[in-house]
């Protein structure tokens, strides 16, 4: 096969519609193409020239990312119980190569 074409990357674009309100508190709508992996905004469609379109992409972004969580915090013992059942051991006997 020859490759008349290469390919440099492929990216899944998740098409929303996005109602805001602008600056002057009239409601819009407008189609997009979201690139999330990417952090890009594709504008589709004609773009009233009244919009800053580089905070609109930056407010649609926060809008759509998911609130950070506070890092889980697991309790020594449990670590220590979870390798125990990971190995082979309980209640500190050997149950893995158990022959009966």
């Amino acid at each position: 096969m020859s490759e008349k074409y290469k390919i440099n990357s492929v990216s899944n674009i998740l098409t929303m519609i996005v109602d805001f309100k602008d600056q002057s508190g009239q409601n819009k709508t407008i189609h997009v193409g979201l690139d999330y992996l990417q952090r890009k905004v594709h504008f589709v469609g004609d773009i009233p020239k009244d919009i800053d379109i580089s905070e609109l992409e930056q407010s649609i972004l926060m809008y759509v990312e998911p609130e950070s969580i506070d890092e889980l915090s697991v309790p020594n013992e449990i670590w220590q119980r979870a390798m125990e059942i990971k190995t082979g051991k309980f209640e500190n006997n050997e149950f893995m190569n158990f022959q009966g």
